[in-house]
């Protein structure tokens, strides 16, 4: 995910946040799930490196979840993802399967 946008490993836009719904090919949905483990990686922003494993991933709206519990918010403001309960803020949050 880079902002309100999920895009694929060659950067090819799949979705996209509109405020209320992510909308794929002029379809909306509220909320995008992802069956795990999957790890995440912050761009930009600490700590380094994977965290996880989760056994889920899913945005619901403007939020996101790791293994079901708040991981972090969208900030149309500033364009970024908030870490849940932190001060870290990151560009974008990638998803690998493991």
């Amino acid at each position: 995910m880079r902002g309100a946008e999920i895009v694929d490993h060659a950067g090819q836009v799949l979705a996209r946040h509109n405020g209320q719904r992510w909308t794929v090919k002029e379809r909306a949905f509220y909320r995008v799930d992802c069956d795990g483990p999957v790890l995440l990686r912050l761009e930009d922003a600490p700590p380094a490196g994977a965290l996880g494993p989760f056994e889920h991933f899913s945005l619901f709206n403007g939020t996101a979840y790791a293994s079901r519990d708040v991981f972090a918010h969208y900030n149309e403001h500033d364009h970024g993802w908030h870490l849940h309960q932190t001060d870290v803020r990151c560009a974008a949050i990638q998803v690998t399967p493991v």
